[in-house]
């Protein structure tokens, strides 16, 4: 009878440290992260001001450039916060013209000029939007900090994340399932260890 109340005692201390480190991996999870391009050496000092100015005053690519097109301009209801960007690849396609090197990147800018991208890949991921609607525009910039092209027909994101009730309803649901499936398992390892002591 004393091996079972310590085989008991030794399945409820696993059960609790299985149960603290789900709980710490779910914590992680929902933290709230920015994707972001690998960072570039010596990037540029710049504050929100300066960028909005060098958005404004940035030239216009001049006629018979590329111009950069999203594959998609229009994100409905997005619910979570995040959205991946994708549009055309135009560094490399003008590489012949000098606008290929390791300083050439996109930018991505919302409509007040802040920069929400940079990096060399013509795909970006914007997590942490609050509710709202955005219009987001790019730019190609070569190693030399010349406009190569920028999009024309911004991609316009619509946040509209889920309410706390709806949240919470899903994560007590959730966490219903947890603690039926961890009682299935206490209970059937509990049944096991009866028989064996029998």
């Amino acid at each position: 009878m004393l091996f079972c109340r310590q085989g008991i005692f030794a399945l409820s201390e696993r059960l609790a440290g299985g149960l603290i480190g789900s709980l710490f991996f779910i914590f992680i999870q929902v933290l709230p992260v920015c994707g972001q391009d690998p960072p570039v050496e010596n990037p540029p000092e710049t504050t929100i001001e300066s960028r909005a100015e060098s958005a404004r005053q940035s030239p216009e690519p001049s006629v018979g450039t590329p111009s950069i097109a999203f594959q998609q301009t229009e994100f409905d209801s997005v619910r979570e916060g995040y959205v991946t960007l994708r549009w055309n690849d135009v560094l490399n396609t003008a590489a012949g013209q000098g606008s290929d090197g390791p300083d050439a990147h996109y930018e991505v800018i919302d409509a007040s000029g802040n920069r929400m991208y940079r990096g060399q890949f013509p795909e970006a991921f914007l997590s942490g939007l609050p509710n709202g609607t955005f219009q987001m525009h790019v730019r190609a910039i070569d190693s030399g900090g010349n406009l190569v092209a920028q999009s024309t027909v911004p991609a316009v994101v619509q946040v509209v994340h889920w309410t706390m009730t709806q949240a919470m309803s899903c994560f007590a649901v959730g966490g219903f399932v947890f603690l039926a499936l961890v009682c299935v398992i206490t209970r059937g390892a509990m049944a096991t260890g009866v028989r064996r002591n029998v």
